[in-house]
């Protein structure tokens, strides 16, 4: 069986495609080990094998019971898998084997399957007298090729369906946006502070509308010079989508202002004029 394909992808994707490989891979493992592509009746129970057999030959039961002198209730049993209405297992082999002699198919192969059906009957541990509180018969619960794979099917539409809701969700919500540092309303004595925060992984980040670097992790960090007083910060983020959310924090730098005092030139006295 092939290994897990699973790349470095989004969490949902990654999910999706990892249980479409297993899934496939356990499907046609098992269908190689049973025999399933070469045979398909084999996906059937004891009792629809059965049925199936007699219904291909045209034939009812009390046809059937004429010709290999087998019960008519004990062949519906059978065909039923209500196996606590038979007798004993020497006598339930015995049918198997005059019924496939007489229907011209391989008895081993009826006999392993009943017994087969039967084992996996005693270790339910349950009374086979009479059906479960739910209406079910044990033989409601015996697993073949077909109930594998059509369970292995379910499980790939489930992993389909897990997939598109995560798209579609991410598609209409807006992208995850956390600013780290610094702090809104915070009040620093600094002229330049450092800008740090985390958003969706592939998604664009802009700090008062200049671009900035995120990581594969979408974490981003930029400096941002700061004036004298109270300053606006402005960070968006867009995903793939085109979809946007937006953070506005005001940050207040006390930094000391430098006043600026102007020159005055000293203007010389005036010449006077000699004689």
């Amino acid at each position: 069986m092939a290994g897990l394909k699973c790349e470095k992808k989004p969490l949902c994707e990654a999910f999706f495609f990892c249980l479409r490989d297993f899934l496939a891979d356990a499907i046609l493992a098992y269908m190689v080990q049973s025999g399933f592509t070469r045979k398909k009746v084999e996906s059937l129970t004891l009792g629809e094998k059965l049925r199936k057999l007699r219904m291909d030959f045209r034939m009812s039961l009390q046809d059937v019971s004429k010709a290999t002198r087998i019960q008519s209730k004990y062949l519906e049993a059978l065909e039923n898998g209500a196996y606590e209405l038979l007798p004993a297992d020497v006598y339930v082999r015995g049918f198997l084997r005059s019924y496939a002699r007489y229907l011209n198919v391989d008895e081993e192969a009826l006999v392993k399957l009943y017994e087969r059906e039967r084992n996996i009957k005693e270790n339910l541990g349950q009374d086979h007298s009479r059906p479960t509180s739910h209406g079910f018969t044990p033989l409601s619960f015996v697993i073949t090729s077909r109930t594998l794979v059509v369970s292995l099917i379910g499980l790939l539409v489930f992993g389909a369906f897990f997939y598109l809701y995560r798209e579609f969700r991410s598609f209409a919500a807006e992208p995850a946006l956390v600013l780290l540092e610094p702090q809104n309303g915070a009040v620093v004595e600094d002229e330049e502070i450092v800008v740090r925060g985390k958003t969706d992984k592939g998604a664009q980040v802009t700090l008062n509308d200049q671009n900035i670097f995120v990581d594969n992790d979408g974490l981003f960090s930029d400096k941002l010079f700061l004036r004298a007083g109270m300053n606006t910060i402005t960070v968006r983020t867009t995903n793939r989508f085109n979809k946007e959310k937006i953070v506005t924090y005001t940050i207040e730098s006390r930094r000391p202002v430098l006043e600026v005092v102007p020159q005055i030139e000293s203007i010389p006295p005036p010449i006077e004029p000699t004689n």
